[in-house]
């Protein structure tokens, strides 16, 4: 997920779902007031939900806000759109055993929205979380449990055709798309690395794409293996994929004008922990 401009125009469901978490659960946040705070977005993207969602938020004490991305091109785009003299975005990984010098400092709290679904090894990022964060900071996060897509990279991947670009589909798909229980595995690696957890919740989610031209870009924007394919073999592999969408039966027919429309149908943690 490295094309920052396709990214930044098609994240309409990230944005709309990150608005949603902050308006139920933002309340949570244990704010001072009383002094200057310092916030973290982790896997920011483009930067345009930090910039145009998370920030609305925020209390006037908060003095920093910092964005971090895995992706340098995303940082680029968000520093280039959306930096300014409170905000700024910088390249880090989450999931990593060394963390940047940059982020090499502590944090009041921690916001992320639809990024750490993308991490395999959830308990080095817990450590990481809660290492950057100050005594008593706390962590608001969202990210996927299931989604449809995980089940049709995996189709995909059997398929002769689209096998040797899809080798590592695991490292793409959520470590707790196939979990029994996600909720009390979740509550477990975030206590073994310190927190206190006093929201760990499952909700469903539902997004309907009216327009199937914005649905494709949408899902363009966020696919892993894509930017892998021939440029004359992409069209098919984008057939292929919207065949196994019909297949899960996520294309509904709108009653109003007899369109298609694509459902999706996903299950999203809100945690809120602090330290």
């Amino acid at each position: 997920m490295n094309e920052a401009p396709l990214y930044s125009q098609n994240n309409i469901l990230q944005r709309h779902d990150a608005l949603h978490v902050l308006k139920d659960y933002a309340k949570l946040v244990k704010w001072k007031y009383d002094v200057e705070e310092r916030v973290l977005d982790v896997g920011c993207g483009d930067g345009n939900v930090t910039a145009d969602i998370l920030l609305p938020f925020l209390p006037e004490n908060v003095e920093k806000i910092v964005g971090i991305d895995i992706s340098n091109e995303m940082v680029e785009f968000a520093n280039k759109y959306h930096s300014n003299e409170k905000v700024k975005f910088i390249q880090g990984d989450i999931g990593a055993k060394e963390l940047i010098d940059e982020v090499d400092e502590e944090y009041d709290h921690i916001f992320s929205f639809f990024c750490l679904h993308w991490i395999q090894n959830q308990r080095k990022c817990a450590e990481n979380l809660y290492n950057l964060l100050k005594p008593k900071g706390d962590v608001l996060l969202t990210f996927l449990v299931t989604n449809p897509i995980f089940d049709i990279y995996e189709k995909l991947s059997n398929y002769k055709t689209w096998a040797k670009y899809m080798s590592d589909v695991n490292k793409f798909i959520s470590p707790f798309h196939h979990c029994k229980d996600p909720q009390a595995t979740y509550t477990k690696i975030l206590k073994s690395a310190g927190f206190t957890v006093d929201v760990c919740e499952i909700i469903d989610r539902v997004f309907i794409f009216t327009d199937i031209v914005l649905w494709r870009k949408a899902i363009a924007a966020v696919n892993p293996f894509l930017p892998r394919i021939p440029d004359d073999m992409k069209k098919e592999f984008e057939e292929d994929f919207f065949e196994e969408v019909k297949q899960m039966k996520c294309v509904i027919k709108n009653e109003n004008n007899n369109e298609d429309n694509i459902e999706a149908r996903y299950k999203l943690f809100v945690v809120h922990a602090h330290k």
